[in-house]
């Protein structure tokens, strides 16, 4: 008897982390805060790591480096008018944010 297993867990945790890119810059242009999106990502980012069993210090880790990527994602974002082609040309790209 054949098996087939499907495992969506790489391409699941993207989605997740994209979504929770997404709400971030909606809070972002509600809060104008670009520390406490950055803060929140960066939480997200250690716990999605601790998920894996990684050992704590990793975990610490990428957070780290989460966090200071995405402070400067939004506050680059942050000092742009929001909808303006220039905006647009930093959130798309941005987009790679959920890579790290």
């Amino acid at each position: 008897m054949a098996t087939f297993e499907l495992n969506l867990a790489p391409s699941g945790m993207l989605l997740i982390k994209f979504l929770v890119l997404t709400v971030l810059v909606r809070v972002l242009l509600v809060s104008e805060s670009p520390l406490l999106c950055s803060i929140l990502y960066a939480l997200v980012r250690f716990v999605h790591t601790l998920t894996f069993s990684d050992p704590f210090l990793m975990a610490l880790g990428f957070a780290g480096i989460a966090f200071a990527l995405a402070w400067i994602y939004f506050a680059l974002l942050q000092h742009v008018e929001s909808g303006s082609l220039v905006w647009w040309l930093i959130a798309l790209p941005g987009i790679a944010l959920t890579l790290v």
